[in-house]
């Protein structure tokens, strides 16, 4: 059984450490030092794991109490993350329109929550967006437009009531549409600061609060002993296919780039002085501009070893090329397609843009600079001016950022069970 003694005592190492207490409770010590209250369970038969909040401000006393709970509830048959959720969710939103029905006076017209979401999306519309996007638009504002802040000043909506919105949503199991609604409202919110009408974005004030399911539609493995087994399972690759799928699913992993962006990678893109990729704007998701990928050792020994063996090595020669048709890359299914003969479900397990998920968080929760991170990841400003000056930004602490990864990778692909 876990002190909160020992919990003070216990020092962070270069990986995270977990101390086991009991029914299912354990605290994670991670490398950045935070020390995180976990409770693991499985429902439905999958396996889950809540973070029940980080100590010292969460004790050692709460979290028990909290386990029990969550014990209690699965005992019941039920969701302990939904019964949870709707009851603390409810309560807010019910505590948030009555404390609004006090506050009903004559609102400015230019100020109303309605008027300021509607100028916004005619101003999209202006933008040229899909029509698609627009309906979506339309809908997810007007709902709440002609709904819960119909007639509201958009300077007395605070952050408990659009927390109070969010969570309930969430509750009912709709995550993306939850993420959507916040994603909405906090973009008619930047747009009122803009125009004078408020000084801050309430809706950013609860950005850590919308959930953000690992995976999503794009599962990723994160758990150290899983991906230490994926880098195994894709040494072992059976690549006698010509196609160099190993070579391309293993720097998916060290570099985890977008499909396209690997795919379809030449010759010319490789500085092997330098030790860096430069993926050109046109491969880019959103053409954000030029992004340079600092190789580490072990990618940097892929690419020589492909060049060596590469029929074309010219500048403009394709990396990966089919094998019937040297001018064209590799198809998109391939990569997810050697994932799956390797035994991972693609859509519940690991997919190929899965390797960024398995990067940011094991990064994240290592202590890694995030501005490093989400640069690495080619998240970058949508203004080509200002990204085509920033490529290089960062760029001495990506580089011993992704050295530390790929060692990471080498690291729990030693380890066996």
């Amino acid at each position: 059984m876990l002190t909160e003694t020992l919990i003070k005592k216990t020092k962070p190492e270069p990986r995270r450490l977990k101390l086991q207490d009991g029914f299912g409770l354990a605290v994670e010590v991670r490398p950045s030092g935070s020390k995180v209250f976990i409770k693991e369970y499985r429902f439905d038969g999958q396996r889950r794991k809540d973070t029940l909040g980080e100590f010292p401000a969460t004790t050692l006393a709460d979290a028990r109490a909290r386990t029990l709970e969550i014990n209690a509830a699965l005992k019941r048959g039920e969701d302990p993350r939904e019964s949870d959720l709707r009851h603390v969710n409810k309560a807010r939103l019910q505590q948030a329109q009555e404390v609004a029905a006090t506050e009903v006076i004559e609102v400015p017209h230019e100020r109303r929550f309605d008027v300021v979401a509607e100028a916004f999306i005619q101003k999209r519309a202006l933008e040229g967006i899909a029509d698609s996007t627009l309906l979506k638009l339309r809908w997810n504002l007007g709902s709440l437009a002609e709904g819960l802040f119909k007639g509201r000043d958009v300077g007395a909506i605070k952050p408990p009531e659009i927390l109070a919105l969010i969570g309930e949503i969430q509750a009912e199991d709709k995550i993306e549409k939850a993420k959507d609604i916040h994603r909405k409202l906090a973009q008619v919110f930047d747009y009122a600061v803009g125009l004078g009408l408020i000084e801050w974005n309430p809706a950013q004030m609860v950005r850590r609060a919308v959930v953000q399911r690992k995976g999503g539609r794009h599962p990723g493995l994160t758990e150290e002993s899983d991906v230490g087994a994926l880098m195994r399972a894709i040494r072992l690759y059976p690549d006698g296919s010509g196609q160099n799928t190993r070579a391309a699913l293993l720097l998916s992993a060290y570099c985890f780039l977008r499909s396209t962006e690997l795919r379809g990678a030449r010759w010319g893109e490789i500085n092997f002085e330098e030790a860096t990729w430069s993926v050109p704007k046109e491969r880019m998701k959103g053409h954000a501009g030029v992004h340079i990928v600092p190789l580490s050792r072990q990618a940097l020994a892929i690419f020589e070893a492909l060049h060596g063996w590469s029929p074309q090595s010219g500048q403009d020669a394709l990396i990966f090329p089919m094998s019937t048709n040297a001018d064209r890359y590799l198809s998109e299914a391939t990569l997810n397609a050697a994932l799956r003969r390797l035994g991972y479900d693609t859509r519940k397990d690991h997919c190929h843009h899965g390797f960024r998920t398995t990067f940011s968080t094991n990064m994240n929760e290592q202590g890694w600079n995030r501005d490093w991170i989400e640069r690495q990841l080619g998240h970058t400003d949508k203004d080509d001016v200002r990204s085509a000056y920033n490529k290089a930004r960062y760029i001495e602490g990506r580089r011993k950022m992704m050295q530390a990864y790929a060692d990471w990778l080498d690291k729990v692909a030693a380890k066996t069970k």
